[in-house]
């Protein structure tokens, strides 16, 4: 859910503690459960949330237009089966992008097709099932290349592999500004 919310428009909020998934929430009288980081899933939890923040920074798709229309655009909000939801997030540069794609099921997929707004290859920036931040490790390594096909009313797409409960970014290479 953190990389949904990285990824949707507007300035991001994150409560105290959130970072490393404390059992009880945060109250006044007491400090946080920093003993908590001694234990591997809530550290794992930490390097995600650091890593979304990286991302946030370096991405100016993320927050240059996070006020308007022109910086989101859904790929597919109603897989009501497979409860999977994608969108696009857009700096000023039209050629600047990212595509999130977000599982909100328990189910993997192989081959999981989303309609991609340019037929150029893709990278995937950052994958919550990696196994550096406790998953499984069903990523989508190298490149991503797209197919003529079109899916999500678009007409061109790609197949990834998608974690269950798993959130991919994925940016074009075609853009020279980035590495």
């Amino acid at each position: 859910y953190y990389t949904f919310m990285i990824g949707h428009p507007g300035k991001k909020l994150l409560f105290m503690g959130g970072e490393f998934g404390p059992f009880m929430e945060w109250r006044y009288y007491e400090e946080l459960e920093w003993k908590l980081l001694l234990y591997p899933k809530h550290s794992m939890l930490r390097e995600y949330v650091r890593a979304l923040n990286g991302l946030y920074r370096r991405e100016k798709s993320l927050w240059e237009v996070d006020d308007c229309y022109d910086g989101f655009e859904w790929i597919d909000a109603d897989n009501k089966s497979g409860n999977v939801l994608s969108f696009v997030r857009k700096s000023r540069d039209k050629e600047d992008f990212l595509i999130f794609v977000c599982n909100f099921s328990p189910v993997a997929y192989e081959e999981f097709q989303v309609g991609i707004p340019r037929f150029t290859d893709y990278i995937e920036l950052l994958n919550s099932d990696g196994t550096l931040f406790g998953g499984s490790g069903m990523i989508n390594e190298g490149v991503v290349k797209p197919l003529a096909n079109g899916a999500n009313g678009r007409n061109f797409s790609i197949k990834l592999k998608l974690a269950p409960y798993g959130a991919i970014v994925l940016r074009p290479l075609f853009n020279k500004n980035k590495k």
